[in-house]
Order: structure tokens, then sequence, then C-alpha cells
């Protein structure tokens, strides 16, 4: 049986699941968050920036455990500085709760295909790469079908670079499907791969978190940006 999401009027809000000391005085950036966890605005993606220190990662975690409280789908990962030259091994995290599900809500072709590529299950030398892209399509709409789906990527610029190709072939054919995209990147990569290259770039939003503000959400210091050239780092040309 499919998890419903919890209606709107009883939907649990940001503020309502975070109990987080280290998100006090950041009613803006939370205001931000909660608008962009609504999936009648999804597809979309929200790509938080800050410095070490600047709480991406708790605002983060935070906006994961409202999804999970609204019954959404999570999928999430982490990319590793360590892991780059791994192919697919981000796209395998994110996809491998899915995969080992029993019974399994994917199309016998789609899951033979990724967990060939994906989880080396009966995996070739050579990966066709475009095979491995559309199972990915297909297994994320079959997800969202049943209920809205959060990819949640955090230190997005280190994710290796077949994932974040395969990343970007998606946002391109996300079409309207109720899925959204929660990204945390540092300030100090400067090199984006352009997610409003491949979607509408009105859906492509970021934030920028600077020293928290105890005041009111007016004074705060977060930067909500709207950059018509905000994107990934994806460590590729």
């Amino acid at each position: 049986m499919t998890a419903s999401p919890v209606s709107a009027l009883d939907r649990p809000t940001l503020a309502s699941t975070t109990s987080n000391g280290e998100l006090f005085g950041r009613n803006a950036e939370l205001e931000v968050v909660e608008r962009f966890l609504n999936p009648d605005s999804w597809p979309a993606v929200l790509i938080v920036e800050g410095e070490a220190g600047m709480g991406k990662t708790v605002l983060w975690r935070a906006a994961l455990e409202t999804a999970t409280a609204r019954g959404y789908r999570i999928l999430s990962c982490r990319g590793s500085r360590g892991e780059g030259r791994l192919s697919y091994s981000n796209l395998g995290d994110l996809l491998r709760p899915a995969l080992e599900q029993s019974p399994s809500k994917l199309q016998p072709s789609d899951e033979s295909v990724l967990r060939a590529a994906l989880l080396r299950t009966g995996a070739s030398d050579k990966t066709d790469a475009l095979a491995v892209f559309l199972a990915t399509l297909g297994a994320l709409q079959e997800l969202a079908a049943r209920q809205p789906l959060l990819l949640a990527i955090d230190d997005v610029q280190w994710l290796d670079s077949a994932s974040m190709r395969g990343l970007r072939f998606v946002a391109h054919r996300l079409g309207s499907q109720p899925i959204g995209i929660l990204a945390t990147l540092p300030l100090s990569h400067s090199r984006p791969l352009l997610l409003e290259d491949f979607m509408d770039a009105s859906r492509v939003r970021g934030m920028v978190l600077g020293p928290c503000c105890m005041n009111t959400a007016s004074d705060t210091q977060c930067r909500q940006l709207h950059r018509p050239n905000l994107g990934l780092d994806a460590g590729v040309e």
C-alpha cells in the first residue's frame, strides 16, 4: 500500500519538527526551506550555500525530518572528496534504498540496469551511460508517482562526475513530476554546473547562509538569491 502525503491542513511545518538549537535565529532561512518543501511547486531545486560552520548540513537535515513527517519519500546521499573518481558511486547511494526494497517498486527493466551499474550485480566492464540515466529517470518517476520525492544531496560539489551527469539528465526531463532536489554547497567552489541549462531557471533557487542573526527575520544576514547562473559544481567541463 502506497503511503499518502499528509494533507496541507495537517502538514507539519519545518519549525514544528525542528528542535535543534543550532537553527535558533534562522527564521528567514527556515521560511525559504518551508516554501521549497511544497510539492505543488515541484519539480524544483534549492541549493543551500555557505562557509564551513554556517549550518548548511543542520538545515539540510531539518528539511529531511520535515519531509519525512509529511510522508514524502526521501533519497539522500553525501558527496565525498575521496570518491570523486568512482563512477556512479553517489547515484548508487541515492538509489540503493529503492533497489533494496522488497517487493521492488521499480520496473524490472530499470531495476536490472540500475542493479548492474550501481550495485555491481552482474556488472560488465563497460556500462552504457544512457541506459543508466534512462533507468534512473524511470525509477524516480515511478517513485514520484506514488508520493512526493525529495532527492537530498549534502556536499554536492564532491559528487562523482558520472552521477552528476545523471542528475543533469534527470533534471532536464522531470516534466511535472513532484520531485524536489535539495543540495548543499560551500561558497568556495566556483565552477558551477548550470542546472537551469537543463530545466526552467525559475525552478532553480539558491540561499546563502551568513552569520546567524538573533533579531528579526528581516535583519538576518542570510541572502536569498535567485541568480540566473546558479548551479552545481560537478568538477567536470
